[in-house]
């Protein structure tokens, strides 16, 4: 059976190919115009995909300490900022 995280991935698949398809004939007949259902479509397409991972009920893995969970994104922050000021 499929659960709800598969379930969404493959709406925004198949959203995303009805999509793909109405632009590809909307184009190559010169009707696309932007702002239209076929975009409402792709921004659906998205959120669907976007809904589609899911967290597991309980944490897997090591757990990080609180300063590295914070420290280092900061640190990878501060390393590309050094390296764009350089």
């Amino acid at each position: 059976m499929l659960d709800r995280r598969q379930v969404f991935m493959a709406a925004g698949l198949i959203l995303f190919s009805i999509a793909d398809a109405a632009y590809l004939f909307s184009a190559t007949n010169g009707t696309y115009e932007p702002g239209g259902l076929n975009d409402g479509v792709w921004v659906l397409a998205t959120l669907a995909v976007g809904f589609a991972p899911g967290w597991p009920d309980r944490p897997a893995g090591v757990e990080l300490p609180a300063w590295a969970l914070l420290g280092i994104p900061v640190l990878a922050t501060l390393a590309s900022l050094g390296l764009l000021v350089y």
